[in-house]
């Protein structure tokens, strides 16, 4: 599998929190391995719109099963604050996770990892 990167943009007042939890999540509780991101510092990641921006990158073949608890915990993580936005990408392939997530969104964001686990 390819890395997934995972482009987060937040406006939570505590955002380096938000992202340990979200680590945390997709590490323990969905039991994905991620790969820090080197050049990453929470001021280097400041936005103009008061959002700032980060990324975790997810590694490694993922199970069907993980692949369900990853997009699981990205979507609870979105729905979770009003101000929160994930962009998925693979190569040139990219996903966008925004605001509140439906059923059928939350299928489509499985999809497209499933089919870029394998």
């Amino acid at each position: 599998m390819g890395d997934i990167a995972i482009h987060v943009e937040t406006a939570d007042e505590h955002q380096i929190i938000a992202m340990a939890v979200l680590a945390e999540d997709l590490t323990t509780g969905a039991g994905a391995e991620l790969r820090p991101v080197a050049d990453w510092s929470p001021d280097a990641a400041k936005t103009g719109s008061g959002m700032s921006v980060t990324e975790l990158v997810v590694t490694g073949v993922l199970s069907a099963s993980t692949v369900k608890a990853v997009s699981a915990v990205l979507v609870a993580w979105v729905q979770a604050r009003s101000k929160r936005k994930l962009t998925l990408k693979s190569g040139e392939d990219q996903l966008v996770v925004d605001g509140a997530v439906t059923q059928a969104q939350q299928a489509l964001v499985e999809k497209w990892m499933g089919e870029r686990a394998g």
